[in-house]
């Protein structure tokens, strides 16, 4: 490919930005989509470097939208903010955390009822499950700190990790 022209290379730092695919950079830059895919795909290619940057201009821009709102209580950029930086696994993993110690506080709590309405039935079915639902959640919390271990400093934005990942 020749040498790019400053607008080509505003161009696909754009492309970057708005996640065209390479069908429409082709499509603006009036080349060949597999040539564009080629280049998509090297990411040593200028081309990729510069759609690149623009993709992490454009989270940028978000992130900074999304952070100046949640200083000002916004609720709704705060949970954005969080689920942008945690992992699907690292969330189902905290939601699994939650779930462990309800049961745990319904189990401590409530009073041992029986009878058609009762909870003797709930009590000792999570009895009997107990050691399998420890075992499994160890295994999810072993994913998770590998998957953190592998991830460590690479935080959306250059973000910092919460102090408990």
């Amino acid at each position: 490919m020749k040498p790019l022209t400053e607008r080509e290379k505003e161009m696909i730092i754009n492309f970057g930005s708005l996640s065209y695919d390479a069908n429409r950079c082709a499509g603006v830059l009036e080349t060949e989509e597999t040539d564009i895919a080629k280049l998509m795909a090297d990411k040593n290619s200028e081309f990729s470097k510069l759609y690149a940057r623009g993709q992490y201009r454009a989270e940028y821009v978000i992130d900074v939208k999304l952070f100046e709102l949640a200083q000002t209580g916004d609720i709704k950029a705060i949970e954005k903010l969080e689920l942008l930086c945690v992992t699907p696994t690292y969330r189902y993993y905290l939601d699994n955390k939650i779930l462990m110690e309800k049961l745990g506080t319904f189990a401590r709590l409530s009073p041992v009822t029986s009878g058609r309405d009762g909870n003797v039935g709930a009590l000792q079915s999570q009895l009997k499950s107990v050691g399998k639902t420890i075992m499994e959640f160890k295994q999810l919390e072993k994913v998770v700190m590998q998957e953190l271990n592998e991830t460590k400093g690479r935080a959306r934005g250059g973000k910092k990790l919460a102090y408990d990942q």
